[in-house]
């Protein structure tokens, strides 16, 4: 393999096999520049960023609104909400509405004493493994 890199590091891979030509004519058009195999290895372990606050927040929120949105569609539901607006007033659907509507409150209270536990250096952010914090997620139940 031949490798090579952009102004912004991004990094292209060519068969050692591929035509001169073609290969000259993508080192023109998109201004690579030779790799040698360390500067190569360099770019590719480097590690990702620290995760922020924010990301965890952000990849948190749209993870909880997935689970419980699946949850509330294998039910027959739109998503959640649509679940739990049954819940005030008497019909067919309250009691499953309901337990709904417990759920999310407990799934949300759960979570956000999890991001504060975590903006208050309580749990370190860097330590954590997110399919392990969503184990311990609150349970839907009926009754």
């Amino acid at each position: 393999m031949k490798y090579f890199k952009d102004k912004q590091n991004q990094i292209y891979a060519y068969d050692d096999d591929v035509s001169d030509d073609f290969l000259n004519a993508k080192i023109d058009e998109l201004s690579l520049m030779p790799l040698s195999e360390k500067e190569l290895n360099e770019l590719t372990s480097q590690k990702e960023p620290p995760l922020t606050l924010e990301a965890l927040q952000i990849t948190f929120k749209a993870r909880v609104d997935e689970i419980m949105n699946k949850e509330a569609r294998a039910r027959g539901y739109d998503d959640i909400v649509s679940a739990v607006s049954y819940a005030g007033y008497e019909n067919a659907f309250q009691k499953e509405a309901l337990a709904f509507g417990k759920w999310r409150s407990n799934v949300w209270s759960w979570g956000y004493s999890l991001l504060n536990q975590i903006q208050n250096n309580e749990i370190n952010i860097n330590e954590l493994n997110i399919d392990e914090v969503f184990k311990d997620m609150p349970r839907l139940e009926f009754e």
